[in-house]
């Protein structure tokens, strides 16, 4: 009976880690209740930034406000382990041609990681996987760097994953590859990593 009730509390604990794991990080429950509930659970829209309502649901539009000018969303004061493995996910597309920045910010609002590239017009998933150094606290920011168009945004999660390690591109990024033998002979090896 013993070892029945040590078994089952260590299947019970591994079960609540697991769960844990996969427990959103941050404070929000996303953009469903506009933007005056977003503002209130601590986003913070420049102008230009607003939360818009669409077929699918609510999601983050970040417009032009000037030629090349800079928009963004910010969510700052998320609290994270240090040393530790983390997944932010979301999906975007474009209104227009445009530039986004999905980055992760140190509390200083300084970037310590971020994703930038052109967008395209089709909502499509984004994942972008880090580890905290010392920080424990950390921020997000969901922007439109530049173009004559707007950056939307949506189901921003954040989830703490240790296996996430420092160089991964992705939660499972491609294996280095080995050389045959000729590549090696030849000194080279084309790919497209």
């Amino acid at each position: 009976m013993g070892r029945r009730l040590v078994a089952t509390a260590l299947l019970i604990g591994v079960a609540l880690e697991a769960w844990a794991a996969e427990m959103p990080v941050l404070p929000t429950e996303g953009f469903e209740s506009g933007q005056a509930a977003a503002e209130a659970a601590g986003w913070v829209f420049d102008p230009g930034c607003s939360v818009e309502a669409g077929a699918e649901g609510s999601f983050v539009r970040c417009g032009p406000v000037e030629a090349d000018r800079a928009s963004a969303v910010r969510l700052m004061g998320i609290k994270v382990k240090p040393r530790t493995g983390y997944i932010a996910r979301y999906r975007m597309r474009s209104d227009g041609a445009a530039h986004h920045t999905f980055g992760i910010v140190n509390a200083n609002g300084v970037f310590f990681v971020c994703k930038d590239a052109y967008a395209t017009a089709q909502w499509g998933e984004c994942a972008l996987a880090f580890r905290t150094g010392e920080q424990t606290e950390i921020g997000l920011y969901l922007g439109r760097r530049y173009g004559a168009g707007a950056i939307l945004y949506d189901d921003v999660s954040l989830v703490e994953d240790d296996s996430v390690r420092v160089g991964d591109l992705s939660p499972a990024p491609n294996p280095p590859l080995a050389p045959t033998a000729a590549e090696a002979r030849r000194g080279y090896l084309v790919s497209s990593q």
